[in-house]
């Protein structure tokens, strides 16, 4: 079987991402994204909590790897550092990628795209972790479905 190199557009730069929603996958993308990664994230929950939620699941994993001896407590401040959070968009009109991570939902996926398009710049790339056939229908909705 023959590999598909997909796009035949060159990748962009990636120095930034978005999170949509601070629960569990949220939280998980946020951490593998700062502290595995090293790009600067911000996470947009609908309340404090969701993102309190997402920083203490980062705080966590790395309080451990500091009690192991495996990081020393700055670094674990250093990789923290990369994650932020708030209630609203502030903060993400020069993200390079969205990810949206919240309840499977249609309405709200389909508001959350509409919200993307108005606070988010041009070149942002949005990525769902959802269903294919939800992710079907909110591309349709999108004015630049190569986006």
């Amino acid at each position: 079987m023959k590999k598909d190199p997909g796009s035949d557009a060159p990748p962009g730069p990636l120095n930034s991402v978005g999170i949509l929603g601070g629960g569990l996958m949220g939280g998980g993308i946020a951490w593998v994204t700062a502290c595995k990664g090293g790009l600067p994230v911000r996470i947009k929950d609908i309340n404090t909590q969701g993102i309190n939620h997402a920083l203490k699941y980062s705080w966590d994993l790395l309080e451990t790897k500091v009690r192991r001896r495996h990081i020393k407590a700055s670094e674990r401040d250093k990789q923290l550092a990369l994650i932020s959070g708030s209630t609203d968009y502030r903060g993400f009109s020069h993200r390079d990628l969205i990810i949206e991570a919240v309840f499977e939902d249609l309405p709200l996926k389909q508001q959350m795209v509409a919200e993307v398009e108005q606070n988010c710049a041009a070149h942002t790339i949005f990525a769902s972790n959802t269903s294919p056939c939800r992710l079907a229908i909110l591309r349709r909705m999108r004015p630049d479905r190569n986006r």
